[in-house]
């Protein structure tokens, strides 16, 4: 995580400072002075004082750090205090597996804004005095973030994130040779990590890089089976998108894909010359040969595949932990079809 803020070295003494008393006002049982002991910050210390201010200013940072430095200190208590909830609610999970996320090293902020979202999310549902289980079991042995019930009725909810550290730009260049020449790429989708803004054009990747993540959480590797939802229930996809990142919420890009997605059925691989195909079938082709599937195997099972989003209820998009907007999914199955008026209660459970 960068700091753009830059006047002398002294600010960064200052932030050392700011966070050093925040620490000192919280219990010894608190979870996040656990996770940030004395040695750490020293550590934090000792890199101010070794460097100079030009490289500090350009340096990455703690997520902690920066949280403890730049928080007033009844925020950071109020941030105990839903970590608190959510450690005490769980019953499936342990307090160091849900606290791990306190101790992300710099450059790893998107382990921090994930544990931060997934917080969020249900330490709103416990406050609101919602029935829920946290890290629910699936029949396919993958676990589901919260099974919750309202007004009687059971819902699933899956959260996410997208961050720039899952913006593979290179992936549109090796998807556009895919298309070009139809042969497998030798790369895989998620192994860049610096791109630069020019390489691709940027609506058209934001489509792409949906497509996979809602693929990772519906059908991994594209397997149908292996997806994190439930099968009694409606399931909600909750994506955070981190403000820094350059995929936007917004972005035109975001919506063709939950056209497609959420389409009764998805566009042929087709397009007019000279426009990219960012179809749904045009995507599951090329990922189907990036991750070196048995293509015979994937044509006999293609039209599931295809299918995996019927089971998706609904998603609520998340500018980091800001809902901004909701989308149904008319053509989900019976099963799994969520109403406006269910909808409308979700998004008011996280709206500030």
């Amino acid at each position: 995580m960068k700091i753009e803020k830059f006047n002398a070295k002294e600010y960064y003494f200052d932030l050392l400072k700011a966070s050093r008393e925040n620490l000192d006002a919280l219990g010894s049982s608190s979870y996040i002075k656990k996770a940030f002991p004395t040695q750490r910050l020293e550590t934090v210390a000792t890199w101010i004082e070794d460097n100079q201010a030009k490289d500090l200013k350009h340096g990455y940072w703690p997520p902690l750090f920066l949280f403890l430095a730049n928080s007033p200190i009844a925020e950071i208590r109020t941030f105990e205090n839903d970590l608190k909830l959510v450690v005490e609610h769980s019953t499936r999970t342990n307090e160091s597996e849900i606290t791990a996320f306190l101790k992300t090293n710099a450059k790893e902020d998107r382990y921090w804004v994930s544990g931060l979202f997934e917080i969020f999310i249900k330490s709103n549902l416990i406050k609101k005095n919602i029935k829920a289980e946290f890290d629910y079991p699936l029949s396919n042995g993958k676990n589901v973030d919260i099974k919750c019930k309202l007004e009687g009725k059971s819902y699933y909810i899956e959260c996410t994130i997208m961050t720039d550290s899952d913006t593979n730009r290179k992936a549109w260049d090796r998807f556009m040779d895919a298309q070009k020449v139809q042969e497998k790429s030798a790369c895989s989708l998620s192994d860049y990590k610096d791109p630069s803004p020019n390489e691709v054009s940027e609506l058209y990747l934001h489509c792409l890089k949906f497509y996979d993540k809602i693929y990772d959480k519906i059908a991994p590797n594209l397997n149908p089976g292996m997806g994190q939802l439930g099968e009694d229930a409606q399931n909600i996809l909750a994506i955070s998108f981190y403000t820094p990142c350059s995929i936007v919420n917004q972005s035109p890009g975001i919506g063709w894909a939950l056209d497609e997605l959420f389409a009764d059925q998805p566009r042929g691989s087709f397009s007019p010359k000279g426009i990219p195909d960012v179809s749904l079938s045009a995507w599951l082709d090329f990922k189907a040969k990036d991750i070196e599937l048995d293509m015979a195997r994937y044509y006999e099972k293609r039209n599931e595949i295809i299918a995996a989003p019927r089971k998706v209820s609904g998603i609520l998009l998340f500018d980091m932990c800001s809902l901004k907007t909701a989308r149904v999914n008319y053509n989900a199955r019976n099963k799994y079809k969520l109403s406006h008026s269910e909808m409308t209660i979700f998004e008011n459970l996280f709206k500030f």
